[in-house]
């Protein structure tokens, strides 16, 4: 992507995602996110550089910063695990119900 700041001109990754975020324990606990946005551009080079090696798989994840950047730090909590997991699930069937539902066009 062409990217200019403070008059130079140069590229950079860029990497779209949905980004479902999990904010606090009670988000966990309820399996309810605080927040999903979809088409987000991450333009953070680490960040980017790391999403485009997980295209097409769930990344679980707690951004940090790490000295003077951004990094991914994978969650290893089972019971986060668990409850990403069951939310997904949860919106994925309520998602292929309604699919069905869909009236045919042709």
């Amino acid at each position: 992507m062409r990217n200019e700041y403070e008059g130079k001109v140069t590229t950079r990754d860029e990497v779209t995602a949905d980004i479902t975020i999990f904010r606090n324990s009670q988000n966990v606990e309820t399996k309810t996110p605080h927040e999903v946005v979809k088409d987000a551009v991450i333009t953070h080079t680490a960040l980017a550089n790391e999403a485009e090696r997980n295209i097409g798989q769930v990344l679980l994840c707690v951004v940090r910063k790490v000295k003077n950047y951004y990094a991914f730090q994978a969650v290893t909590d089972p019971a986060v695990e668990a409850a990403a997991g069951e939310y997904f699930e949860r919106r994925d069937g309520e998602l292929a119900e309604a699919m069905a539902n869909v009236p045919a066009f042709d």
